[in-house]
């Protein structure tokens, strides 16, 4: 698995497909050759068969059902490109409480000490 301060944000493609409503993040550019490997209800690392590497991740049911159970995501919808006014409507889905448990988790991330 690859450490995020590793990957080059040039090289990532971050796409959504609204008809299966499934987004994809991939590390080295989009045409590697990959398969999924389902880790938690719906969402997947994609990894290269020869090699092994992670090279992506994939979600599925990104916007009915993902952003709604994370509302950290909602980040990564306004870099997979999904309009704004879509962002809106699926952010007055959320419950409160659910936004104040993403900003909790958010926080307590980022003050955890960093793992050597």
């Amino acid at each position: 698995m690859p450490r995020s301060e590793d990957l080059d944000p040039r090289l990532m493609v971050v796409s959504y497909d609204d008809v299966s409503d499934t987004l994809m993040l991939h590390f080295f550019g989009q045409g590697r050759p990959a398969v999924s490997m389902e880790v938690r209800n719906g969402f997947f690392l994609r990894v290269d068969p020869e090699t092994h590497q992670v090279v992506g991740v994939q979600v599925e049911a990104f916007l009915s059902r993902a952003v709604i159970e994370d509302p950290e995501l909602l980040e990564v919808a306004e870099a997979a490109g999904i309009p704004e006014q879509t962002i809106q409507r699926i952010r007055r889905r959320i419950t409160p409480d659910a936004m104040k448990a993403a900003a909790a988790s958010t926080l307590l991330r980022r003050l955890q000490p960093a793992t050597t």
